[in-house]
């Protein structure tokens, strides 16, 4: 299993775009969450160019203005999904992770900058997780300490991009790490979460 999430910081060049699909098709991913697509517009041509003849099922939320944008990609066999729920900050996508017989919802989420408004999105989530019976685990993350680097010639570190997963996740999967890609393209790093073996 690998999952990836990339905050892409716009995906209308055609740079980008072949980044994407260069990372779906040679990267073995199963689902692809991207963060500021800043899309304000998808087009079936532009879906099927980007994920459609590779095999891939996609959901979008379109950016506000010149900023957010979300994208949510994955393979039919993958995951099926039974549920959506579609916000400017988020993607949550209830279903089954086909291989393991997991039903599990997964949430590619955007957090604003806004103190006030990060601290209403995290209100909003926790109450679609509440019925959770465990607290979410941010595992340690291989290969670096930080996830987004300011690019000025003083640069700024900070880890901003993480995965957080439920204890049964962790049980059907085993060896499960988080892994920071090399940064391309972007002021952010890709970050990879792969399983070893399956239980």
């Amino acid at each position: 299993m690998k999952i990836v999430t990339w905050n892409v910081r716009g995906v209308g060049s055609l740079e980008k775009k072949r980044a994407v699909r260069r990372l779906l098709s040679r990267g073995k991913v199963d689902m692809l969450l991207l963060q500021e697509s800043k899309l304000k517009e998808v087009t079936p041509r532009l879906s099927s160019w980007l994920f459609g003849n590779i095999g891939f099922i996609s959901e979008f939320v379109l950016s506000d203005g010149n900023s957010g944008g979300l994208i949510t990609c994955w393979k039919d066999e993958f995951f099926s999904m039974e549920s959506k729920i579609l916000s400017q900050q988020f993607i949550l996508l209830i279903g089954t992770i086909k291989e393991v017989n997991l039903r599990c919802g997964i949430c590619n989420v955007y957090a604003p900058n806004d103190d006030g408004d990060r601290l209403l999105l995290w209100k909003e989530l926790s109450q679609l997780i509440r019925d959770s019976e465990a607290g979410l685990i941010d595992l340690s993350l291989s290969g670096g300490n930080f996830t987004w680097c300011s690019n000025r010639s003083t640069p700024t570190f900070c880890r901003l991009d993480r995965f957080l997963v439920g204890p049964e996740f962790l049980l059907k999967f085993s060896g499960l790490v988080q892994n920071l890609k090399p940064k391309s393209l972007s002021d952010h790093n890709p970050i990879s979460l792969e399983s070893t073996s399956i239980n």
